[in-house]
């Protein structure tokens, strides 16, 4: 920043500033060199700005020691952070691009609510109870198996029997099976 401000001529030393414009002159800095590297917004800062700034502020007050301190010194009373003529190279955060956001995965309709026909395959007791099922309505569930394309759908098919004989007059089992009998009747 020293040397920025040195090659316009604008100030000779940043610690001749007032504080309050100091720091904004390392923020200004800071966000314009560091973070976003806008040149023409750093320009206008130290051409228009800096100078209305330093107006504003007025003369140093009597008793002020200004540019005299040495580094120890400035750092014993708190002197704040001023980049070095280097601080170009540095890079924040702010530099990189943002990630890339991935769009919500988007579920089918009625994923994950109660009722749903498992899509897990069937282990050995309830693939028994389901074939026993299938034994004794094989004249009306048997034209239905042969429009199935997958096993998953022989599988849900099967359950939504089972689960509609077991208690008729529950509404969920009622109307899975009777939307399975529709699809595959029509077809």
């Amino acid at each position: 920043m020293r040397a920025d401000l040195a090659a316009r001529a604008v100030l000779d030393d940043i610690r001749t500033l007032a504080p309050a414009v100091a720091d904004w002159l390392r923020w200004k800095f800071r966000r314009y060199r560091i973070d976003r590297t806008d040149w023409a917004r750093w320009e206008r800062v130290l051409v228009n700005d800096l100078p209305c700034r330093v107006e504003a502020a007025g003369p140093p007050p009597a008793g002020c020691e200004g540019p005299s301190l040495g580094a120890n010194e400035a750092a014993a009373r708190g002197a704040v952070w001023t980049p070095e003529d280097s601080a170009d190279d540095v890079r924040s955060k702010r530099h990189c691009p943002d990630p890339i956001k991935v769009p919500p995965k988007v579920r089918g309709k009625g994923y994950g609510r109660r009722g749903r026909p498992r899509t897990q395959p069937a282990d050995d007791g309830e693939l028994s109870g389901l074939m026993e099922l299938y034994r004794q309505n094989q004249a009306t569930v048997g034209p239905m198996l042969e429009r199935c394309a997958t096993d998953g759908d022989r599988l849900a098919l099967l359950r939504a029997m089972r689960d509609y004989l077991a208690d008729p007059n529950e509404p969920r089992a009622q109307a899975r099976w009777l939307s399975m009998v529709r699809l595959l009747r029509s077809t």
